[in-house]
């Protein structure tokens, strides 16, 4: 483990405990048991989403962009909330 590399993804999108458990499972064969790995996937798709939702506040105008490029109608809040480029450009 003293050798193993963490990828980071800045402020947002880190890894959560599941990636950990993944990678410790599949690079360094640690034992499991039945159902592991879904409790995995269902752990990281949950910290993904609110890493997703905590990313919208950061960026509300990209993800109002990329929405009505889905198609969807998105209709802006009589005071529009301002991108966080602190947050979007923090180490």
């Amino acid at each position: 483990m003293a050798k193993f590399h963490f990828p980071l993804g800045g402020h947002r999108f880190r890894p959560c405990v599941e990636d950990v458990l993944q990678a410790v499972v599949e690079e360094i064969c640690v034992d499991t048991v039945d159902g592991w790995r879904n409790a995995v996937d269902e752990g990281r798709e949950k910290w993904r989403q609110l890493q997703l939702l905590a990313a919208v506040r950061d960026a509300p105008s990209l993800a109002a962009r990329a929405l009505n490029e889905l198609d969807y109608k998105v209709v802006p809040p009589d005071s529009v909330p301002a991108d966080n480029q602190g947050r979007m450009r923090a180490y």
